[in-house]
């Protein structure tokens, strides 16, 4: 069986999507130091219109610097971070010039301090720090920062096992899929075992939902071993008498709306395609709530597609059919009878 193959690009989206979703735990997993010195009282913010300035100019190379926060310190101080995010194997030699380009050229723009930290998904597990320098004649210059690597996790097996924060799973997901590269069944068994662990800690919906995608993008499986998969969740999950939506069956929904809009815009198939995550959604609504009313099964129907995609990430919160109700009111206009 041979196993599809997604693009780097993907891989990195998957890091950037659990980073976007759980950026303070992100920090306590992978930067505790630092996170301890956080107000999160305070939120945080992303930075995501500075950054854009920054790496729009290619000529410094391949984009590297991937967020860039804005926190507020114990001390009442306001600190940016920026985290970059190296997914694509062994770092190049260049790389630690290249953090400092990116950290200098915010710094000179904004007149802000950036403090630059770093995750490698591939390189040495020993790597603690990197540093780039350059002078002569008593003129130096030293940058340093802090880097973590996922391969210094795989002695630690034991911690990650115990750890309750998500992105142990994370962490498990990329070291197995390295350790079963090439053996699939094998794959199966840890990706089975992985999404598991998702359900019995106790996480909440978000968390299982992003983590799970995180796990199936990592963890790619043929077509064949997946379908095995998804019948044994689903076989899972009915067993448990979850209360809140299938991730699986909330996963594939959403991946199979956007491989149906590519080819609906191709086919002019939109038209079903929205008749079917209608259905989906409705399905969801009633195993999540139960019996919603008449009235708001119509005005289910009635929903356009983009509402019908904002309704589907809605619908992971409700715990009751005034929710429902509430959102719809919000987000539609009820006809004038």
């Amino acid at each position: 069986m041979k196993q599809p193959k997604k693009p780097a690009q993907e891989k990195d989206n998957a890091w950037k999507d659990v980073l976007n979703q759980f950026f303070r735990e992100f920090m306590e997993f992978f930067f505790p130091a630092i996170a301890s010195e956080i107000d999160w009282t305070r939120g945080y913010e992303f930075l995501d219109k500075e950054l854009e300035q920054i790496t729009r100019d290619h000529r410094i190379g391949r984009k590297l610097a991937d967020k860039l926060v804005k926190v507020w310190l114990r001390d009442g101080r306001e600190q940016w971070l920026l985290i970059h995010l190296e997914v694509q194997g062994a770092i190049r030699q260049d790389f630690a010039k290249r953090v400092y380009i990116y950290n200098y050229r915010i710094f000179d723009r904004y007149d802000a301090a950036v403090i630059s930290i770093v995750l490698l998904t591939d390189g040495s597990a020993a790597l603690k720090q990197l540093t780039w320098q350059a002078g002569r004649w008593g003129c130096e210059l030293m940058f340093r920062f802090p880097v973590v690597s996922i391969a210094g996790y795989k002695s630690r097996w034991a911690e990650l096992e115990a750890a309750h924060n998500p992105f142990a799973i994370a962490v498990m997901a990329h070291l197995r899929a390295k350790q079963a590269r090439g053996d699939n069944l094998r794959k199966l068994d840890w990706k089975r075992e992985l999404i598991f662990r998702l359900y019995e800690r106790g996480y909440s919906h978000l968390e299982i939902y992003t983590f799970f995608r995180f796990v199936d993008w990592v963890m790619i499986l043929p077509k064949e071993l997946e379908q095995k998969l998804k019948t044994e969740l689903h076989q899972y999950e009915e067993n448990k008498h979850m209360p809140y939506i299938s991730s699986w069956e909330r996963f594939a929904m959403e991946e199979g709306r956007q491989q149906g809009l590519e080819q609906g815009l191709e086919q002019g198939l939109g038209q079903g395609l929205e008749q079917g995550t209608r259905n989906i959604i409705l399905r969801q609504l009633d195993r999540l709530l139960g019996d919603i009313g008449t009235e708001n099964k119509t005005r289910v129907a009635e929903l356009s597609l983009p509402q019908l995609d904002k309704l589907s990430e809605a619908l992971l919160d409700f715990t009751e059919t005034k929710q429902l109700t509430s959102w719809l009111n919000r987000h539609t206009r009820r006809k004038r009878k």
